[in-house]
């Protein structure tokens, strides 16, 4: 079988060509470094090219300067400095094209851009040969990028995400019974349970040159008492909790330390509530949910010590961290190529990537098509936030669905429920209007995940709400008959995989399919509904009461409603820019009008 074959080595006559390139781009002056990292792929051309399918106008899109990408994981530039030009890529001799798509999209290439490299063989040394064959000095890189856990993409997109009023943090406020000093009874539990939830010790550092995406270290100044304060005021009533909750959703956590916080205040009535924030690139609604079973509440009053956490390392220098994540460029680059060509050389994998693309137009335009009208929530975002709750009896909930019919869920009546309210709220502040569209985030975690190992893993559907339908129960149904289609055709995992094998492309790919998705005409407010303990629970020594969560709102998404089920309650949190959408005690006052409603079309007896 035929193979081409093409080295890059180091040093400064074979880096000759890359410095010539670059003088036209005003870089003389740029040194390109590449340090000490090995690739070496071996795909066979013949079984690449062979029987190439039909041309497919998407993949212009995908496919477009296939070995930038590759330079762009090799190569190191300052802060500034553009990206290699591509007549650069016309200077280096690399034998063929080495197309860097993801699996499910790289077999449906045109033969022309189905060469890929048989082998690429990348030797990368740094400009200090003594350094080089250092063994301390590759112990200590290889310890360094050991150390480090790099935000995914997911995780670093919504990092990016927290800008001018914008936070990026979720809110948990969890309201029990008093029993004693909480924040003393709390910081001494999570200092015996805090080897459960290791991300909680840990603190960000970002890379330099932005080589890579910021990383997970050791906070050795970690201190529980920084991060569980009391407030100092109270008892207060709800409706002060409520400006509290608002006032702090508002606030940035620091970046200079773990990225959670918790509020105690005293309530009326002999019970407490503390208000919890955690960065959502550190966890999502689902894996929250694991480290709050882990550190904050429990099936037992007093739960029994964990494991001590390792002591912590010392945080890696900037050479360490450039050497770290040059090397992780170049592992990335192998293991993305080396996918690639499995997917590629196997017939039953080709079979399941072309059948995974041709469902994929029909979930897009399901899920992604923009809506008729403008969304009355498409405001700009300012500082101020304002939330609500909303209460429901768990068991209510549930008997409302199953009377409904086959196949309706809790989670179709909360969203029949939330409808019913943005009627309610709509009628009272812009006039009758046509169904409004909600983006409904669905877990994709896996079972036994470690609390907080996992932040982010999650996809999404778009429902259209009916607003416009008076009837409850056929709001509801209008509803089910939605989510069941999109569960049949699985959009959630294809949207999944589609955005995953876009993040392997690129990263500004990655980030333009985020915003399309985001775009205020595709979808006009997110509602999430996590399932979490069903039993009774205790947090600091007394009976949990009511635990509701919170989401930050979004660029021109001024509304935000976020669900939790937990120890037989379906507990209801809204959050919303208090400018762009006032008078939120009139929309969760429409949850319960609806619910009611529900029970009456459905003949169900009051609670």
């Amino acid at each position: 079988m035929p193979r081409a074959s093409a080295v890059l080595a180091c040093g400064d006559a074979a880096f000759a060509p890359f410095q010539l390139a670059l003088t036209p781009r005003k870089l003389a002056r740029e040194r390109v470094q590449i340090l000490r990292a090995a690739l070496e792929l071996h795909l066979p051309l013949d079984a690449v090219a062979a029987r190439p399918p039909a041309r497919a106008p998407l993949l212009d899109l995908l496919a477009f300067d296939p070995a930038y990408e590759l330079l762009e994981l090799l190569l190191t530039r300052r802060d500034g400095v553009n990206s290699p030009p591509q007549r650069l890529l016309q200077r280096v001799d690399l034998g063929c094209r080495l197309v860097p798509l993801p699996l499910r999209l790289a077999s449906m290439l045109p033969q022309g851009r189905a060469k890929l490299l048989e082998v690429v063989t990348v030797v990368v040394a740094t400009a200090r040969p003594a350094r080089a064959h250092c063994p301390e000095s590759h112990e200590r890189d290889d310890r360094t990028r050991a150390m480090l856990q790099r935000l995914t993409p997911e995780d670093a997109r919504i990092l990016a995400l927290e800008s001018g009023p914008i936070v990026g943090h979720t809110c948990k406020v969890v309201i029990a019974s008093r029993s004693g000093d909480t924040v003393a009874a709390l910081r001494a539990t999570i200092e015996r349970r805090i080897g459960l939830a290791p991300r909680c010790r840990q603190r960000l550092v970002e890379t330099p040159f932005r080589l890579a995406p910021p990383a997970w270290i050791h906070d050795a100044g970690f201190d529980v008492a920084a991060h569980v304060r009391r407030v100092p005021e109270g008892p207060v009533d709800r409706a002060r909790l409520l400006e509290l909750v608002g006032a702090l959703m508002s606030e940035r956590l620091p970046r200079d330390r773990p990225l959670w916080a918790i509020d105690v205040v005293d309530l009326e009535e002999d019970q407490v509530a503390a208000i919890w924030r955690i960065h959502h690139a550190m966890a999502d609604g689902q894996a929250t949910n694991g480290i709050g079973s882990a550190l904050l509440w429990s099936d037992v009053a007093n739960p029994p010590a964990a494991d001590a956490p390792p002591p912590a390392l010392p945080p890696p220098s900037r050479a360490e961290l450039v050497a770290a994540a040059i090397a992780e460029r170049a592992q990335a680059a192998a293991e993305a190529a080396a996918r690639i060509g499995s997917r590629l050389l196997s017939s039953e994998r080709r079979h399941v990537a072309l059948e995974d693309l041709r469902r994929a137009p029909a979930t897009i335009r399901r899920e992604l098509r923009p809506a008729r009208e403008r969304s009355p929530f498409d405001a700009e975002i300012g500082r101020r936030r304002a939330v609500a709750f909303s209460d429901h009896d768990l068991d209510e909930v549930h008997r409302a669905a199953h009377a409904a019919g086959a196949g309706v869920t809790i989670n179709d009546v909360l969203l029949s429920l939330v409808a019913g309210g943005l009627r309610t709220w709509l009628a009272a502040r812009h006039g009758s209007r046509g169904p409004l569209r909600a983006q409904v985030p669905v877990s994709m975690h896996r079972p036994h995940e470690a609390p907080g190992a996992v932040p982010n893993r999650d996809s999404f559907i778009n429902v259209e709400l009916p607003v416009d339908e008076p009837d409850a129960l056929r709001r509801l149904l209008a509803i089910s008959a939605q989510t069941r289609e999109r569960k049949a055709a699985h959009d959630a995992d294809e949207l999944y995989a589609l955005f995953a094998d876009v993040g392997h492309v690129s990263k500004r790919l990655f980030r333009l399919a985020h915003r399309v998705a985001s775009n205020p005409h595709v979808f006009a407010l997110s509602i999430s509904n996590v399932r979490g303990p069903a039993g009774a629970l205790y947090f600091a020594g007394g009976r949990l009461r009511e635990l509701y969560s919170l989401a930050e709102v979004a660029p021109h998404h001024a509304l935000r409603i976020s669900a939790e089920s937990v120890a037989g309650r379906l507990s209801i949190g809204v959050c919303a820019d208090a400018d762009a959408v006032p008078e939120l005690p009139v929309l969760v006052s429409g949850f319960d009008e609806s619910l009611d409603e529900l029970r009456v079309a459905l003949r169900l007896p009051a609670a």
